[in-house]
């Protein structure tokens, strides 16, 4: 992380109580939350949200520009908000990708497990946040979006593509094995957790 724009790692500006994160690299950058979620973070795409009130009131609320695939731990007694361009997303413990980049005309949410109630701030009127949103249930592989000139929500049932189009290949020579998992994070949009320092030299 840093403070100026470097080619090298996400920039990351106003560390005490608000978080910003830019991804400037060419591959997903995984970004974790206070609560224990996870946001993979799309290369282009930022994602802010306030340590304070995570970590002091319990507010799980996160922005985002761009694209983004996140996985929500659960908590009944704490939602979970994704603001975007338009839309908002709310969720108690999921895993689904949000994709709303500022010169795209449509707004998408997909899920993947779980829920999730997708709705545009017009719909909530003068309601708190705690109420219940006039908005749409999202399921496990469905897809909603919005159009942004029109502010219409369209829903629609995702058909998963054969396994052979979503295998990869992969050919590795006498590469260290934390390059090896980076590339299967990338490839799969996937997080995983292993000791940087302890596999260096693998």
């Amino acid at each position: 992380y840093g403070t100026e724009q470097k080619s090298t790692a996400p920039m990351l500006e106003a560390e005490n109580e608000f978080r910003e994160i830019f991804n400037n690299l060419n591959g997903v950058f995984p970004v974790d939350l206070p609560d224990g979620s996870t946001v993979l973070l799309a290369p282009n795409s930022k994602v802010s949200y306030s340590v304070t009130a995570f970590e002091s009131t319990g507010k799980r609320e996160v922005s985002l520009v761009g694209e983004a695939f996140f996985e929500v731990v659960g908590n009944p007694e704490m939602p979970f908000y994704v603001y975007v361009n338009g839309l908002v997303t709310k969720v108690l413990g999921t895993s689904f990708n949000v994709r709303a980049f500022p010169d795209d005309q449509k707004v998408e949410v997909v899920v993947r497990t779980g829920r999730v109630t997708v709705f545009t701030p017009e719909a909530r009127g003068g309601e708190s946040l705690d109420s219940e949103p006039l908005g749409e249930i999202v399921n496990p592989d469905e897809r909603i979006i919005l159009d942004r000139s029109s502010r219409l929500l369209s829903l629609d049932k995702l058909v998963p593509p054969p396994m052979k189009e979503q295998s990869f290949d992969f050919v590795f020579d006498d590469q260290p094995v934390t390059e090896v998992f980076k590339e299967l994070e990338k490839r799969y949009k996937i997080r995983i957790q292993f000791q940087e320092d302890l596999l260096s030299d693998c």
